[in-house]
């Protein structure tokens, strides 16, 4: 919008003789393509040429330094603070939104009208993609731009033209503080899932050790060994595999190194499930927990206890 179309035009001598004779040329008019206060582009004059000298009146290219040269820019706004918003007392928009506004006036060299939507709507599409309220003035191009704090989205885009973001809001929702909870506080330190999978993981170990320990070549020398109580009884290596969990062990341990390797890792599963629980625990006992009625948007809104 910044640049400028020039014209010659030639005026001859004799009229019916062709302007591209140079011999019958008396004077040749320069003339620029300008913005005019009615939002139409109309053919200004900025100077000539009259025998070989050049008389300017203007600048050939004014809207290099002239910006939209003063160009008259209808543009739509809706009030929401603090971007946009009406001064009680002088009755005028104020706001951020409308001092980016001047500045890129006061910048770029242009006016400005502010409307705003016959609907007072921001603008939403409907199912043929036509929109109303501000976007809907930009896309029947009633409007050149509009100053209003608008959110970036690809569906918007279809539609307008957004500038670089200058403002990032952050928004935050503050509630009563909940009150305390009561809870068992036995079973808080972990997660549901992880009693679960522990209540999994105890047989189905236990099974593999009463594998191990029955049926090992191992133990194939031992006499009578079916009549002696250890791990190769079910009951005995559930037992056992149940007072690992509590750091207590049973009276029976394996001799076979498969049954050994398995025990071990079931071992070492143990401690590290009890130190975690012991950390955890100390930690609920010391702080109280607080269930909050919700975490997000969609929880605040299933919720009852907050309106």
């Amino acid at each position: 919008m910044g640049g400028c179309l020039v014209l010659f035009i030639c005026e001859s001598k004799n009229k019916s003789e062709s302007w591209m004779d140079n011999n019958n040329c008396t004077r040749v008019s320069i003339e620029t393509l300008m913005w005019s206060n009615d939002r139409k582009r109309k053919l200004t004059t900025v100077g000539s040429v009259f025998n070989g000298s050049l008389y300017l009146q203007k600048d050939i290219f004014p809207n290099v330094k002239f910006g939209f040269n003063q160009r008259r820019l209808l543009i739509s706004i809706l009030p929401w603070k603090p971007y946009v918003e009406i001064d009680e007392v002088t009755n005028e928009y104020k706001g951020l939104s409308i001092d980016v506004l001047k500045e890129l006036s006061r910048r770029l060299n242009f006016t400005y009208e502010l409307i705003s939507p016959p609907d007072g709507k921001w603008g939403v599409a409907s199912g043929n993609n036509t929109w109303n309220g501000l976007f809907g003035q930009l896309q029947r191009r009633e409007v050149d731009l509009v100053a209003a704090p608008l959110a970036t989205d690809a569906h918007r885009e279809t539609v307008s033209d957004f500038t670089l973001p200058y403002y990032y809001e952050k928004s935050g929702i503050i509630i009563k503080k909940p009150d305390p909870s009561y809870s068992t506080k036995l079973f808080d330190p972990l997660n549901p899932m992880v009693y679960i999978c522990i209540g999994i993981s105890l047989p189905v170990t236990t099974f593999f050790l009463f594998l191990f320990e029955k049926f090992n070549p191992f133990y194939r020398n031992v006499a009578g060994r079916m009549k002696i109580r250890g791990l190769h009884h079910f009951s005995d290596s559930f037992f056992y595999m149940y007072g690992a969990l509590f750091c207590q062990g049973g009276e029976h341990v394996a001799a076979s190194s498969a049954g050994r390797t398995l025990l071990s890792c079931w071992w070492i599963f143990c401690i590290i499930m009890v130190a975690t629980y012991s950390g955890n625990f100390v930690a609920f006992l010391t702080v109280t927990k607080e269930t909050l009625p919700f975490k997000d948007v969609e929880g605040l809104v299933e919720q009852n206890t907050y309106k």
